[in-house]
């Protein structure tokens, strides 16, 4: 009789035992589900913060890139006027600044495929290269003995 209370007890022992680390495994699970819950909500939002980063940015860079068509046509329609010694190498640079800015279009165009973890740099490389492009076409005619 002994030995089966002494079993009896050690069974309800283990038996609570098991229940406890069972009920701190529910918990942990709770709180992962959780975690994992607020870590989707937190992606999707950054998802869409991006997409609306992408846009503004692909938007701006598309009338940037507009406006200096206009004022490389001008450009053109200057180059004539020039002496002929001047009007070779004036052709030569715009035509230089056309194809400059014909490649900043490719690039936005094929900016839709960057990954995110390399958009920062191809978005501030872009903006070096597209104030690059502006400045040339301001300074185009500031010395044209070059």
């Amino acid at each position: 009789m002994k030995v089966s209370i002494v079993t009896i007890s050690a069974i309800a022992i283990l038996a609570m035992s098991s229940l406890s680390a069972s009920s701190q495994e529910n918990e942990k699970a709770a709180k992962a589900r959780k975690d994992m819950i607020e870590a989707k909500k937190d992606l999707t939002e950054a998802k869409i913060d991006s997409a609306a980063d992408y846009e503004q940015f692909k938007k701006e860079a598309e009338t940037s890139i507009a406006e200096n068509q206009k004022k490389i046509a001008e450009l053109k329609d200057k180059g004539p006027s020039l002496a002929d010694d001047l009007k070779k190498k004036y052709n030569k640079k715009v035509k230089q600044l056309e194809a400059k800015n014909e490649d900043l279009k490719e690039q936005l165009d094929e900016s839709v495929h960057t990954k995110t973890s390399k958009w920062a740099a191809f978005k501030r490389e872009f903006k070096k290269d597209m104030g690059d492009v502006s400045d040339a076409i301001k300074n185009i005619g500031v010395n044209n003995h070059e």
